[in-house]
């Protein structure tokens, strides 16, 4: 049966909503609880889409929600003003870091529009490279700066730094969860503690180097 590429109406806006994933479970990655940290909060997502979308509909307009299906979840986060994109290839939020699963709403019905912000995120990562440096199968790029050049799973016209899906795929099956480590050591996915604060304090800062230092205390 053929599949239709397109939608069911013209959408006008789409609403997105990221969702925090459980910290102390994203501290046991690669572990399994780190996984069922995952798979609580899609759960949860599809809940609260759907309660959001019956809630639109009775309103009088049309929606579609999804999740990672239907368009690219980053780049939409991004446009909202949700986060900047990071070294992980995934969104970074300023409360969560990148702990964090996103879903969207297509709508037909008039909504202010947010704007992208900066809070440093893609500087930080030039210099920091915790994530490419922990990760089992390489598969995060240590170039200092982001670039236009792609991998097999990474869509080209975009200055970010590319992401090998199929090593990280493979250390998926290897650890039989969807691994996490990459958004554990993240400084960005810290609590909020004196060190970890001073060096989301210090991302615009000449002394970046240094504060990779603090969040490892």
């Amino acid at each position: 049966m053929p599949v239709p590429n397109e939608l069911p109406f013209m959408p006008t806006h789409v609403i997105v909503m990221a969702f925090e994933m459980d910290y102390d479970g994203y501290q046991t990655a690669p572990a399994l609880p780190q996984t069922a940290a995952s798979a609580d909060i899609y759960s949860n997502m599809g809940v609260t889409s759907h309660k959001l979308a019956t809630f639109i509909r009775k309103l009088g307009y049309k929606c579609l929600p999804c999740s990672n299906d239907t368009a690219l979840s980053v780049p939409l986060a991004i446009q909202a003003g949700l986060g900047e994109i990071s070294r992980i290839g995934i969104l970074v939020t300023p409360e969560f870091g990148p702990r964090v699963r996103i879903c969207k709403t297509y709508v037909d019905m008039p909504l202010a529009i947010d704007k992208p912000v900066s809070f440093g995120v893609m500087e930080f990562c030039k210099t920091c490279m915790k994530c490419a440096d922990a990760c089992p199968s390489q598969a995060l790029s240590h170039d200092k700066e982001p670039s236009f050049k792609v991998s097999t799973a990474t869509n080209p016209g975009v200055k970010k730094w590319a992401q090998d899906g199929l090593k990280c795929i493979t250390q998926w099956g290897a650890v039989g969860g969807d691994c996490g480590i990459c958004i554990k050591v993240c400084p960005y996915n810290k609590k909020q503690e004196w060190h970890h604060d001073f060096v989301k304090l210090g991302t615009r800062t000449p002394a970046r180097p240094v504060l990779r230092f603090f969040d490892d205390l």
